[in-house]
């Protein structure tokens, strides 16, 4: 094996440069679902995920800002009130955006919004078919409930090898709770807090309706514990009306006169505010101003009215409390090969006041990842020939350091076996500008040479995909080799 290239064969690594390789369980399958987005459909596709991954990485010039480079999707995330407690069970509010999904039809797709649209403010909830029980686990993985986070992120739980509890791909546990009238489930983050997801809420989506599950009381590991109280508003939708701790902690939550959207969120002694506009329809207003307790201000403007452009309702103008700003510019990308994959709206240009400018350049794969004779995949960072390049989504970010590609497995990358890596960056290859150092080199390698079966059902996303896995793994990084300027290390 020459020094450019890693290979993985069996349970062990041969390993040196920045070239890596994954072993692929053979998972067979076929299938010929279609899936839109929308709010009719609980999991969004490949492209339209909104929230955090762990798959890959971010790319922000703000703590609070992530644009994610697979899908273009740019995100904002707040922690608006932080009350710090035993053990390290805080009491935070959390509210998060995530760039809504726009649709090539004219009827708006969205789920009916207190926040403004494309914000989310909860502590958590489940949504499942309102054909299927949410304990059910005799019908298949397209009916499987799924967690939404606080950020605003989704993630399926798929049914178990026991046939009783369910995981998310990065390890969410879940159990059937028979002890709430409503039913609902037990919820565990991968470091032990229970989630009680047993208040019925309201209904999401008309064509293909879900029943939503919301988290009634979490409970850390060492049984300090917050619950959550909830009130339907004058849209019939279930908003957040306050929290308690058991240590005596507690925020209530206000809404406007005509119990619309929410007006503010206060502990007694500080206090934010939220002004809205009108949005395209009643159910989707716009977020315009955050006032803080000290006084300043968040401002927020929006590409608010219908032009077929990219960018329609999306975030367009961020103004900081201490008077910077940052303007936004879009565009739109087919990702995917498959026309039932709908395009996206994707960051294209981003001016920071002060800061400078960046822009984002995306070029799908056109061709699947190559399976060697013995099962593993090869590829190199950065790609050394034209046929290798088209194997792996890219993005190029440019901005006033550098430059930035992010190299991942998209859906055209796929091939049956490897549907649970769509998403995964493969690596990142950067030239950083130091002022009277000169530019320095970077590529980034990770490794994963093996996974974890999380459930023996079939792992299947929206739009109709051409590849699909007959069981459901979660990837396990392993390894990852980091070359700068020439210098090697491994992690």
């Amino acid at each position: 094996m020459n020094c450019g290239e890693n290979k993985v064969e069996g349970p062990t690594m041969r390993s040196v440069g920045a070239r890596f390789a994954l072993i692929i369980i053979a998972l067979f399958g076929i299938g010929t679902n279609v899936w839109a987005d929308g709010a009719d459909e609980a999991m969004p596709s490949f492209y339209e995920e909104p929230g955090q991954s762990r798959t890959r990485d971010y790319v922000n010039q703000h703590a609070s800002e992530k644009i994610d480079p697979f899908t273009g999707k740019m995100q904002w995330h707040f922690v608006d009130l932080f009350i710090p407690g035993n053990g390290g069970m805080d009491l935070k509010v959390q509210r998060s955006y995530s760039a809504p999904f726009v649709p090539t039809f004219n009827s708006p797709p969205w789920e009916f919004t207190a926040t403004g649209l494309g914000w989310t403010m909860h502590f958590g909830r489940v949504l499942r078919s309102a054909n299927n029980s949410i304990c059910d686990t005799v019908n298949g993985s397209l009916t499987d409930p799924v967690l939404e986070l606080p950020d605003g992120g989704r993630r399926q739980l798929y049914l178990g090898p026991d046939n009783v509890s369910r995981f998310t791909t990065d390890l969410w546990k879940a159990d059937c709770n028979t002890d709430s009238p409503s039913l609902g489930l037990n919820v565990f983050s991968p470091d032990g807090t229970k989630y009680e997801m047993t208040v019925l809420g309201h209904q999401v989506g008309t064509i293909k309706p879900h029943k939503t599950y919301y988290v009634s009381k979490i409970t850390d590991r060492n049984g300090n514990w917050m619950s959550i109280s909830y009130t339907f508003n004058v849209n019939f939708i279930m908003v957040v009306s306050g929290v308690t701790t058991s240590d005596g902690r507690s925020i209530t939550f206000n809404y406007d006169n005509q119990n619309r959207n929410l007006e503010s969120i206060t502990d007694g002694t500080r206090t934010w505010t939220y002004v809205y506009v009108p949005g395209i329809a009643e159910g989707y207003p716009y977020l315009k101003e955050v006032h803080r307790p000290d006084g300043t201000s968040w401002l927020f403007e929006y590409n608010e009215v219908t032009t077929g452009n990219p960018g329609d309702y999306h975030l367009k103008k961020v103004t900081y409390p201490q008077g910077g700003t940052i303007n936004y510019s879009y565009g739109f990308v087919q990702f995917a090969q498959t026309p039932e994959i709908p395009q996206s709206t994707v960051v294209t240009q981003k001016i920071a006041n002060p800061g400078g400018t960046w822009t984002w350049a995306y070029t799908p794969a056109s061709q699947p990842l190559t399976i060697q004779q013995d099962g593993s995949i090869i590829y190199t960072i950065p790609p050394q020939s034209p046929g290798e390049s088209a194997q792996s989504d890219q993005t190029l970010v440019t901005g006033p350091e550098g430059t930035n590609t992010h190299y991942h497995i998209g859906y055209n990358s796929a091939v049956p076996g490897i549907t649970y890596l769509i998403g995964w960056q493969l690596g990142k290859a950067s030239a950083t500008n130091f002022p009277g150092s000169g530019t320095f080199d970077t590529q980034y390698s990770a490794f994963w040479p093996t996974a974890i079966l999380i459930s023996n059902r079939t792992n299947v996303r929206p739009g109709n995909t051409l590849v699909f896995d007959n069981n459901t793994l979660a990837p396990l990084i392993r390894r990852s080799i980091i070359n700068r300027n020439g210098q090697w290390t491994s992690l």
